[in-house]
């Protein structure tokens, strides 16, 4: 009995030892399956973490964090804020500079804010945004993740350019150089017919190649110190002794006036506004310029006598185409280029056939151009009734005087008498008032002299004078047609009037001597820029102006009323012929 109470309890204990055990193995099981899936868990979110991050590093299109420009951290800026965030260095990076360029008492400093540089920023910035986004996606997120332990970093390179350094030192050579200048001619003496002079003043020319190297060596070697501006003289061509040797009296021309007091004084005026004027070079003269209005008394022009309508009249400015005559005179043996000259409407008694220049305020001028390098000097006088011009200035070495002739070279047929009703004469009675007279064509050339030698002719301008029919004025019921010469046979005798017309120059076709009473050329003027034979006769065409010459030589038809001049035209050879002017 007790035995078997034993076995009892030892089965018991057995069966507790095995359930035990089962429970354990169980309990293990279990706790190593809750391990492993935990463990199996927390791989798999650290594998999508970890997925999560790489997408972060390859989708992040920032600078990564521990990229490094010159000393700022761009990690998380845009590019755009990169660029703005170097700006501020890079004008760091240029540093100071302070070099002085030197010439004489003008002094230039070159600063940085003078020079133009160059930064390599945008090609730092690029290959810093590039790093990390090379290789597969590990290989990027294991680059970026680096970059916490050990940043990358990159300079910035400052270039200094030579092409600002250039363009800066020509404009310092710009503000330095001077170009020569020539001797020129300080003053004029007429009455002692002597020049002064300024010397010529020699130019400078600066090295700008060599200035150029020498700052960039001082900029690149310690930024600062002084540079002497290299320089070179550039002499003048033409000295004071050169000129003293080729400005002198050109040509003289000289008339004499047999007008009225009135007349003389407009001739005078005239005279005094050309007296000291300077032509310069290529410049052109114009006479109406240099006399001003003479239509008025504005100018102290008077009253004196003219024709108009074929008759006497007071006219303001009368008188003063003898002077546009003398001048012209004087610069056709003084080698200048005539630009515009008109002849009279009819010869006048001062100057030959041919040689005469008429002017006409507002229409009609007498114009010549300067052809050479050097002022020309109008010097006029009138001393009594003698008017005379000289110019002075350069004379070519090619020629020694020159010599003007003219000639007649047709004659223009005298038209039909004119009769004129005039109401205070009785019929049948006839008054002359203007004596007609054939016209005239003339010829003009001048002729260039060497060591006594012809060496050049140049035709000048042509002229062409008006023929002028006679002009009467008969009683009221007068039979014109039974008129012979100025009267009606067995009736009373024509009446002549005062004014007819003076003849004043010669009709014969012969060669006329270039020079009027005394008036010889003393000399001439340079050859500079006048062509051999370049004066073409032009054909004269019939300017009606009114007289403002010689009075009785100077008419106008009945049908028109001069305005000023006295001439109709025959222009220049670079000028058209003149077209008539209707006046009045």
């Amino acid at each position: 009995m007790p035995r078997y109470s034993r076995d009892i309890s030892s089965s018991g204990n057995k069966r507790r030892i095995v359930i035990a055990a089962v429970s354990a193995v169980v309990v293990v099981g279990l706790a190593v399956g809750v391990f492993f899936g935990v463990q199996a868990y927390q791989e798999s979110q650290e594998r999508q973490q970890h997925e999560e991050e790489v997408q972060n590093v390859v989708e992040d299109e920032t600078f990564y964090d521990g990229i490094i420009v010159q000393g700022v951290d761009l990690g998380g800026m845009t590019m755009a804020q990169a660029r703005q965030a170097l700006e501020p260095v890079e004008e760091s990076l240029r540093g100071t500079y302070s070099v002085t360029v030197a010439r004489g008492e003008q002094s230039w400093v070159i600063t940085e804010a003078d020079l133009d540089f160059t930064y390599n920023t945008e090609e730092v910035l690029q290959e810093a945004y590039q790093y990390g986004r090379e290789g597969t996606d590990e290989e990027r997120y294991t680059t970026v993740q680096a970059l916490k332990e050990q940043p990358k970093e990159w300079e910035i390179t400052v270039t200094m350019d030579d092409t600002g350094i250039g363009t800066k030192m020509q404009e310092i050579a710009d503000s330095i150089d001077t170009d020569p200048v020539n001797a020129t001619v300080a003053s004029f003496d007429a009455s002692t017919e002597t020049f002064q002079f300024n010397e010529g003043v020699p130019g400078v020319k600066t090295d700008v190649e060599a200035l150029t190297q020498l700052v960039q060596s001082a900029l690149e070697d310690s930024g600062t110190g002084v540079v002497e501006v290299p320089v070179e003289e550039v002499p003048y061509e033409v000295s004071a002794a050169d000129l003293q040797g080729v400005m002198k009296k050109l040509g003289t021309y000289s008339t004499v006036s047999t007008n009225t007091a009135d007349g003389n004084h407009n001739m005078k005026l005239a005279m005094e506004s050309i007296n000291g004027v300077v032509v310069g070079p290529g410049e052109t003269f114009s006479y109406n310029d240099a006399t001003g209005d003479t239509t008025t008394s504005a100018n102290g022009y008077r009253l004196a006598t003219a024709f108009s309508n074929g008759r006497r009249v007071q006219e303001y400015g009368g008188g003063i185409c003898q002077v546009s005559t003398t001048l012209y005179g004087a610069v056709l043996r003084s080698n200048m280029q005539i630009i515009e000259r008109s002849n009279h409407m009819m010869p006048v008694g001062y100057c030959p056939l041919g040689q005469d220049a008429t002017v006409s305020y507002g229409s009609l001028d007498f114009k010549f151009k300067n052809p050479t390098d050097y002022p020309v000097y109008i010097v006029g006088d009138m001393t009594g009734t003698r008017l005379t011009v000289t110019l002075y200035g350069y004379q070519s070495p090619s020629y020694d005087t020159i010599e003007v002739s003219s000639w007649q070279t047709g004659t223009l047929s005298q038209p039909e008498d004119t009769y004129e009703v005039n109401n205070s004469l009785a019929k049948n009675e006839i008054k002359l008032i203007m004596q007609g007279r054939n016209g005239q064509t003339a010829a003009a050339e001048r002729t260039f002299y060497k060591d006594g030698k012809a060496v050049k002719t140049e035709s000048l301008p042509s002229s062409r004078y008006r023929a002028l029919a006679t002009i009467y004025e008969v009683g009221p019921g007068t039979d014109t047609s039974q008129i012979v010469n100025g009267s009606i046979p067995g009736s009373t005798p024509s009446t002549p009037e005062s004014s007819a017309p003076e003849s004043s120059a010669p009709e014969s076709s012969a060669p006329e001597s270039s020079t009027p009473e005394s008036s010889t050329p003393e000399s001439s003027a340079p050859e500079s820029s006048t062509p051999e034979s370049s004066a073409p006769e032009s054909s004269s065409s019939e300017s009606p102006a009114s007289s403002q010459g010689d009075p009785g030589v100077i008419i106008t038809p009945p049908s028109v009323t001069e305005d000023e001049g006295d001439g109709t035209g025959e222009t220049s050879p670079s000028q058209p012929p003149a077209s008539e002017i209707p006046v009045g």
